[in-house]
């Protein structure tokens, strides 16, 4: 699986289905930033990603597909802050412990 770290090391994706394009600090030389896909086949658009992170960092995905309606996070400890910035409720926060 493509493998993306980030934040020196600390946050570390993982793209097991679908693809992934971060918002954080990797880019090419036109800074453009990098697009990591699996070459699993797909019937239906969808990533699956695993998220590893240190306390207290940020991890973001960005170009979200318009037909992503929906996001499940699974967490086995820790807790989280959501944003669902530009989405229909852009303002609208959510946490999970």
């Amino acid at each position: 699986a493509p493998t993306v770290k980030t934040n020196n090391g600390k946050v570390i994706t993982r793209v097991l289905v679908g693809g992934y394009k971060n918002g954080d600090d990797s880019s090419n030389s036109n800074g453009e930033q990098y697009y990591y896909s699996s070459n699993v086949p797909l019937e239906s658009p969808m990533s699956i990603l695993h998220v590893t992170m240190e306390p207290y960092m940020n991890w973001s995905m960005v170009d979200i597909p318009p037909s992503f309606k929906t996001a499940i996070i699974y967490m086995r400890r820790g807790s989280v802050a959501i944003n669902a910035a530009g989405g229909d409720n852009s303002d609208e926060y959510s946490s999970i412990s």
